[in-house]
């Protein structure tokens, strides 16, 4: 059975690499592979001294006999598209298979590396670069920096149902860099506690209109106005993926802790 080592990375400390880990591990079993470990890191994919990258090139046949990676994007978005080409191949010629689980390519070490698959791991290596550029272009804007060093960050707007607003004991009235944010979301037990009954009470074969109705009846009031904006309310609360983890910003998730488990939000 081949031996597999899971190469894992993100960016900041915040970040958390279980999707990454699913992954590589579901896909192991699906094809009885070996799994023998993940080295993990997290850090800049723009940075080519990553102590992660260097175990990695380090391996040889002895150690394992596959890389898998979830995308390209892991293993680097350094600028220096070279760099990218010359660490696949330093783990071709240390005699292990790489596979990007993303586009489920191979790099086999038998392979013959043509112009054609050169320039398309070329396209790739580019495109990464270019969003990691895009990304750092969104992290001056504040924001987006803010999601980044915290996905608790609160960044103005209407505060989900769920949640409260608290100070941040992290923020530092005197420090100069504008990262970290002056207010972020917590739970609020009371709002918890509805919502479970919302989703459980759909899951159990209400309606949305039964549903709205029940709870004006017993003063769970959310928001004011008619009974068939309330439906509208409750059903935007019931789609929401932010219940279950999923808090985005401009298409980007930023992973939290769930207040709904996945399967009632599924059932809902």
């Amino acid at each position: 059975m081949a031996r597999v080592y899971g190469y894992l990375r993100v960016s900041t400390e915040h970040q958390d690499l279980q999707r990454q880990k699913v992954l590589v591990k579901k896909y192991c079993e699906e094809n009885e592979l070996n799994l023998i470990g993940y080295i993990e890191e997290k850090v800049s994919g723009a940075k080519s001294d990553r102590k992660g990258v260097k175990e990695i090139l380090q391996l040889t046949k002895e150690d394992a006999d596959i890389v898998i990676i979830s995308d390209l994007s892991r293993l680097s978005r350094e600028d220096d598209i070279m760099n990218v080409i010359s660490k696949i191949n330093t783990i071709r010629q240390n005699g292990l298979d790489l596979l990007m689980l993303d586009t489920e390519q191979w790099i086999r070490t038998t392979d013959t590396i043509d112009a054609m698959k050169m320039i398309q791991l070329v396209i790739r290596a580019s495109e990464n670069a270019n969003e990691r550029r895009k990304i750092a272009n969104r992290m001056s804007t504040g924001r987006y920096a803010k999601l980044i060093e915290n996905p608790y960050a609160y960044v103005g707007g209407q505060i989900p149902f769920g949640f409260s607003v608290k100070t941040n004991p992290m923020f530092d009235e005197n420090a100069t860099s504008n990262k970290v944010a002056r207010k972020i979301l917590v739970d609020n037990p009371q709002e918890k506690l509805i919502l479970e009954m919302m989703y459980s009470k759909i899951a159990d074969g209400y309606t949305l209109h039964r549903l709205a109705k029940y709870m004006i009846d017993n003063g769970i009031i959310i928001s004011k106005g008619s009974l068939t904006n309330y439906q509208t309310l409750i059903s935007d609360i019931l789609h929401n993926k932010l219940y279950i983890g999923e808090r985005t910003y401009k298409g980007e998730k930023f992973p939290i802790k769930p207040l709904i488990r996945n399967s009632i939000f599924k059932a809902a």
